[in-house]
């Protein structure tokens, strides 16, 4: 038993380091369109999007590594791997990109602006892995609720 929750642990942190790698190389989408169109606009930014790359995917990476087995074994009773994998990567790159809008916006002291990219990321997947489950309970519940279940078995 001890083996085979190892192994899906692993498992789960080799797929949530992919997924963060992914979401790490879109994070910089928007930096890169930035740099493209309004090349002025946020000099302030030490390096451009090709130097920001390595950084990114490593950190994706790791972050992914971590979360991924901790969403993983919240969700898997709850909905199918696919599902929760798309949720939670759709939702960390949502989360880097309102990092990316905070750290344009200097809404926060600077020393947590520029990491707003991570912190951004990891509060996404997070939020998306709740609202997940969230609503596949809700799903159940109204199915639970039918008055013609006994004849759907």
């Amino acid at each position: 038993m001890i083996a085979k929750n190892l192994k899906i642990t692993i498992g789960l942190m080799v797929l949530g380091a992919l997924g963060g790698v992914i979401c790490g190389a879109l994070t910089l989408v928007p930096l890169a369109i930035q740099q493209a169109f309004w090349p002025s606009h946020g000099d302030w930014l030490v390096g451009s999007a090709r130097e920001w790359l390595p950084a990114a995917l490593q950190v994706g990476g790791v972050f992914g590594a971590i979360l991924g087995p901790v969403l993983g074994w919240g969700l898997l009773r709850n909905a199918p791997l696919w599902r929760a994998a798309l949720w939670s990567t759709a939702g960390a790159t949502l989360g880097s990109a309102m990092g990316y809008v905070i750290l344009l916006g200097q809404v926060f002291p600077e020393t947590l602006g520029e990491t707003s990219f991570f912190w951004g990321g990891a509060a996404g997947a997070s939020i998306a892995a709740a609202l997940l489950r969230a609503r596949i309970r809700r799903q159940r519940a109204a199915y639970n609720d039918d008055p013609f279940d006994q004849l759907h078995p």
